[in-house]
């Protein structure tokens, strides 16, 4: 099948910790808090589908299952990306992923868990959980049994514009009032450390999504001390068009195209994961163009070659490094 610049539409997930933000972002009616929008996905039960073209009510999973010229990678290797906005109306648990299997004892064999944060919206005075003050593994256990999570949890004040690189073993979670871009690998396997809504104090255990795990191989995934990442993004001008590299890891790329008039490039035989956060334009490619609004989301496959992006807009861009 000839590949086209495909629309994808968001999954939107309620969560008790989520906000009324995504409703406006997306243009939908809601009286309950939504906490995720799901732009990317192929992992579980959520799948992104696409809305337009020959392939329009089918899903990543079965473009996947048809061919790997529009990804670029094998069929058989499980889709590598999740990408959402979040909404925090209260603040969101205390995370930490995966570091090392080995150590945990887990026999899964998909990948640990990076992710990315870019903050679109901040109330005044939001923050994040970003890193921890313990030294070593006992003084983390030590304030966890004697519930100092805010001595223990390092925090951000944020505003919008601020990125965050999270690599698995780092404690991070989004407080209240924010809207945040997420870039992860697929990989959903997450330990819950706190939950900062309800109090959770003493545990002899930590919930971890997905599996059941003790506390102590809890801890073995958890990076001592914590070291917060050195990430500075790199800026270059292509045209009348701004663009800003803020991440370039061995998982993903995440890039925020300012365009005003037009930018012309190629895939590169890597697929180009597209979300509109500002501004309208057109979206030019396969003799097909497409309107694009605040909040569209669209993929472009690995072998579609050469695209055009015109208008006043700005847009992220995330893709694979190979």
């Amino acid at each position: 099948m000839q590949p086209y610049p495909i629309i994808l539409q968001p999954v939107f997930i309620n969560q008790p910790w989520g906000g009324f933000h995504l409703q406006s972002l997306f243009s939908f009616a809601g009286q309950e808090p939504v906490g995720e929008a799901w732009l990317l996905s192929a992992c579980k039960d959520i799948h992104s589908m696409i809305l337009n073209g020959m392939l329009a009510g089918k899903d990543l999973t079965d473009i996947q299952s048809m061919t790997s010229e529009w990804f670029g990678f094998e069929k058989s290797r499980s889709f590598p990306l999740v990408i959402k906005i979040l909404d925090t109306g209260q603040n969101q648990p205390v995370f930490v992923h995966f570091n090392d299997r080995k150590q945990s004892g887990l026999t899964d064999s998909s990948q640990i868990n990076t992710k990315f944060w870019y903050i679109l919206e901040a109330d005044q005075g939001a923050s994040v959980y970003y890193g921890h003050t313990a030294q070593s593994k006992s003084e983390f256990r030590g304030m966890i049994q004697q519930a100092e999570w805010e001595q223990l949890f390092m925090r951000k004040q944020v505003h919008p514009g601020d990125f965050f690189y999270i690599p698995s073993g780092m404690v991070h979670g989004l407080g209240k009032g924010i809207v945040a871009l997420e870039v992860q690998q697929s990989d959903a396997a997450s330990f819950r450390l706190h939950e900062p809504n309800t109090g959770n104090q003493n545990r002899e255990d930590i919930d971890a999504t997905d599996y059941t795990i003790e506390f102590e191989d809890v801890l073995k995934q958890i990076n001592y001390p914590s070291r917060l990442p050195d990430v500075q993004p790199y800026k270059w001008k292509q045209g009348n068009t701004h663009l800003t590299r803020f991440v370039s890891s061995d998982y993903f790329i995440v890039e925020k195209w300012e365009i005003h008039d037009s930018i012309q490039t190629s895939t590169e035989r890597k697929f180009r994961f597209g979300f509109v956060i500002d501004g309208a334009g057109e979206l030019i490619a396969a003799n097909n163009t497409i309107l694009l609004t605040r909040g569209k989301v669209f993929l472009l496959p690995a072998s579609l070659g050469e695209f055009e992006l015109r208008g006043q807009l700005s847009v992220f861009m995330v893709y694979l490094p190979r």
